[in-house]
């Protein structure tokens, strides 16, 4: 498009509407956290102000109770006013102890004034393994017996109680309750791990659930991943963690008289097995409601028969609070359609692709047993068609099949029963039964299930096929987070580390999913081999092909920490990281050919008919992994070895150039739309050359009609590179395309409703996931090219932006936010014929460099608005 500028422009005025005042205070990324078990977490805050404030200095009070937050009384820490624009700091007040609520203020002197917050806490878990009272505790049984265990133990408390917490990882996942109630209104508690390396506790207010006098906890666990029975391709079975899942529970009561009781896990505790007689991540549970054991976890309840818990070894050295979002649901989905197959079988349309379990709503006779099988696509006859998740499972009888729910009719009316303990990936679901069924009978609904994270980001145009594409995105994504990120939630729930990287950005401008990221690379740590080789995929079972996946998959390891620092200053998983990354890169190094390449591993995972040179692109990424390691090892102030990792990178560069790089016909390794795009991406292409190997690329494109011809790499790297060249216009024609291969063509031609593994699913329907997050990045292409919301890379977190939308020819408007850790970005433009209108809002903090075409504008936090004609 050429511009032809007539600039009319409007800036608003500065105006205080309100008072400017301190908000969003957290700690560790968190609002008023439980569970805080490091010395010195992060304190952070923003500013609500409608005009650009400067913040002078600050200063951070912490005090033990809310009465003492004052200069003179605040008993943990005063820093004393701190000249600083900073709004995140290391708490550095006194030594924090177990168990303890601290309370804390923000005071800041900024342009306006001094302001002050708002009095928030948080509250310690346990700093030292000596801290726990608890024993590990399980039944008699071993790994191999199916039954689920369960847990009670009574206690009395005689006197007024001020506050209780409890302390609890039940592996592979636990259900609390207290007094007949459930009390984690989660799913999946804790978080998967390696098991033998790591385990995640709870940390859980449980105050309001106690009583004065009796009360009685109950505890079942689920097998999950720390048990996994149904043997599958990728070894979880054999996993050097495997044991009979256990339980560690503590509950510390705190009296109105400042005495304390403690309640935890040892051989008084009594242990029995219920109706839940299998459950498996992979295929499902079998529950039988006739062995439903009514009070089991209330007083008074005859226990008799009941054994005593056994004490079991711990499973890790390592126990720490999980400061992730937990599994939960905050979406229930009705049916759009059911269809009787025949008189013992319902097919249940559910209306979307998603992760979850159902809730069977029921009525028929005592001892029926019905089937819920669970799928993403139909046969002809309507019925269930699980071709394209079931090949990974290897059963070892009739009952493990892949996401199949048994539930066992107690014959009392009309029953409900979910399912615990594991997840399904379906639109579709199949009810069976040997005796008659009827929609008369029997209703679903589905209950979707992903780690709960924040929605922060919004966006919209006026095209419905971006605006669907965009949402299949956000599904996607949020049915493969659970604790991790992970490829499908169906046939492998695998944290597959490039498709976790490459939609990792887009993740984190739809969603505050930071914490998981960054509990993500501690499981990296953990999966590292002695060799210091990765396994690409992560947490893993140790026993599978590491080299199967590859380089590609592994530079997870860099690219995560990098962008976690870019989005929210996260330099703690760097510091994680580093010896990891430092092992793998001597590993690596060793992995290189006489060429001095590395020719091993993965390369455009599911590309549509051009395969980009492997060779090429591994090598490319293993430059790659050493110029971020430089990065990483300058922020760590170890400029040494930084030194070394740009002289290397300097060296592979030199290597690529040389052996893929024809500089006469200008074109890199197989002249695919990667290969163009790849070097100019990674900037290993010589400067000279760049603008030409962009215009190639995109000559390419539009002489293939606009049509994409890449997998898994190429849906990050290919949209970004002509983006940042000039040829936005290219990419939305290749991304609203509405025939294959295009995110256009599943929207029309197959009404998706999440994204898909590959392209042309008929060409790979046994090996073909529908809800496949990996070519997601393209969401965050919208933010950053049609919105042009922009980090500036001379400054993390939004504190300095870059806005430079891209005024697309067939739109007539984009309308975008992300709440940063500064505040929010807004950016909305709408179009009539070539006069443009932008309103833009900044955090008051911080500032941004405004591109226009042929004119930039520096602007302060607040609101702008702009009028030009094109």
């Amino acid at each position: 498009m050429r511009y032809r500028f007539l600039y009319l422009l409007i800036i608003l005025p500065s105006i205080l509407l309100a008072q400017s005042k301190i908000t969003a205070l957290q700690c560790e990324y968190m609002i008023k956290p439980s569970g805080i078990d490091m010395q010195n977490p992060r304190l952070m805050w923003k500013y609500e102000s409608d005009s650009y404030l400067k913040q002078k200095s600050y200063r951070i009070l912490v005090a033990t109770s809310k009465e003492k937050l004052s200069a003179a009384k605040a008993d943990i820490w005063n820093s004393g006013f701190i000249k600083s624009q900073d709004q995140l700091v290391y708490y550095s007040g006194e030594e924090l102890t177990s168990d303890q609520t601290y309370y804390w203020l923000i005071q800041a002197k900024t342009s306006e004034g001094k302001i002050s917050s708002n009095i928030t806490h948080f509250q310690t878990g346990k700093f030292h393994k000596s801290d726990w009272k608890a024993n590990w505790i399980t039944d008699s049984h071993d790994k191999s017996f199916e039954p689920s265990p369960r847990f009670r133990k009574e206690f009395e408390t005689n006197k007024k109680i001020a506050s209780a917490k409890c302390y609890i990882s039940g592996l592979g996942y636990y259900q609390l309750s207290i007094n007949g109630k459930k009390i984690n209104q989660n799913h999946l508690d804790p978080g998967f791990t390696d098991y033998g390396k790591r385990v995640l506790y709870n940390s859980l207010d449980i105050t309001k659930h106690l009583k004065q006098g009796k009360n009685a906890i109950g505890v079942e666990l689920g097998n999950g991943w720390f048990n996994e029975q149904t043997p599958t391709v990728w070894n979880f079975d054999i996993a050097p963690w495997r044991k009979r899942p256990q339980l560690l529970c503590e509950i510390k009561i705190t009296y109105n008289d400042g005495s304390t009781k403690v309640i935890a896990t040892d051989t008084t505790w009594k242990t029995n097995t219920g109706p839940l007689l299998f459950d498996n991540i992979h295929v499902g549970v079998i529950y039988d409601a006739r062995l439903e054991q009514s009070g089991w976890n209330t007083i008074n309840y005859n226990d008799k028969n009941w054994n005593n818990a056994k004490i079991t070894q711990e499973p890790s050295t390592i126990i720490e609070s999980q400061k992730m979002a937990l599994i939960s649901s905050e979406e229930i989905l009705e049916p759009i359609a059911v269809q009787q197959l025949n008189d013992t079988s319902l097919v249940f349309d559910m209306g979307i692709n998603t992760a979850g379990v159902v809730e069977l709503n029921i009525e028929g006779k005592k001892g029926m047993e019905v089937k819920l099988k669970h799928g993403e696509m139909l046969l002809e006859d309507g019925s269930v068609d699980q071709r394209n998740i079931d090949m990974h499972l290897r059963p070892r009888n009739e009952k493990e099949r892949i996401q199949t729910d048994t539930y066992i009719l107690k014959g009392d009316g009309v029953e409900t029963y979910t399912p615990s303990f594991t997840y399904h990936g379906f639109r579709y679901v199949q009810v069976s039964s040997k005796d008659p069924l009827s929609a008369q009978n029997v209703y679903l609904k589905t209950i979707k299930l992903h780690s709960n994270v924040e929605s922060i980001g919004s966006f919209k145009t006026s095209n419905e096929t971006l605006n669907s594409i965009f949402e299949i995105c956000k599904n996607s994504y949020l049915s493969n987070l659970f604790s991790i990120p992970t490829d499908c939630p169906t046939r492998e729930k695998n944290g597959w580390m490039a498709d976790g990287f490459m939609v990792q950005e887009a993740g984190m401008l739809n969603y505050d999913s930071r914490n998981i990221y960054a509990k993500w690379i501690k499981d990296m740590v953990d999966a590292q081999q002695e060799n210091g080789n990765m396994p690409g995929i992560v947490p893993t079972s140790h026993h599978w092909d590491s080299n199967w996946a590859g380089p590609i998959w592994d530079a997870a390891i860099f690219i995560v920490p990098d962008l976690l620092y870019q989005y929210s200053g996260d330099v703690e998983s760097i510091k994680t990281i580093y010896p990891s990354a430092k092992k793998y890169l001597k590993y690596l190094e060793s992995q290189e050919n006489e060429m001095g390449i590395i020719d091993f591993g993965l390369g455009d995972w599911l590309f549509y008919k051009a395969e980009t040179s492997t060779p090429f692109m591994v090598t490319a990424y293993y430059y790659y992994d050493n110029v971020l390691m430089a990065k990483m090892a300058r922020l760590l102030e170890k400029n040494e070895e930084a030194k070394k990792y740009d002289e290397k990178a300097a060296i592979l560069k030199e290597r690529i150039n040389r052996i893929f790089f024809d500089t006469e016909n200008l074109t890199y390794a197989n002249q695919t739309q990667l290969s163009y795009a790849l070097p100019l991406y990674m900037d290993i292409a010589p400067e000279a050359y760049k603008n030409q190997l962009a215009e190639k690329l995109n000559l390419q494109l539009k002489n293939n009609d606009y049509f994409l011809d890449f997998g898994f790499i190429g849906s990050l790297i290919v949209p970004e590179v002509l983006s940042n060249y000039g040829y936005q216009e290219s990419v939305y024609k290749m991304v609203a395309k509405e025939e294959m291969p295009s995110w256009g063509y599943w929207i029309k031609e197959h009404n998706a409703t999440s994204l898909f593994e590959t392209w042309d699913i008929k060409r790979r329907i046994f090996d073909a996931s529908l809800n496949h997050p990996s070519m997601g990045a393209i969401a965050a292409w919208m933010y950053k090219s049609l919105a042009g919301i922009k980090l500036d890379k001379n400054e993390t977190s939004f504190k300095k932006i870059i806005i430079e939308p891209s005024f697309i020819e067939d739109l007539d408007f984009v309308d975008a936010s992300y709440n940063s850790l500064y505040g929010e970005i807004k950016v909305k433009w709408t179009k009539e014929n070539n006069n443009v209108k932008l309103e833009i809002e900044i955090p008051s903090t911080s500032t941004a460099q405004l591109k226009l075409p042929q004119k930039s504008h520096n602007i302060k936090g607040g609101k702008h608005q702009f009028e030009f004609q094109l």
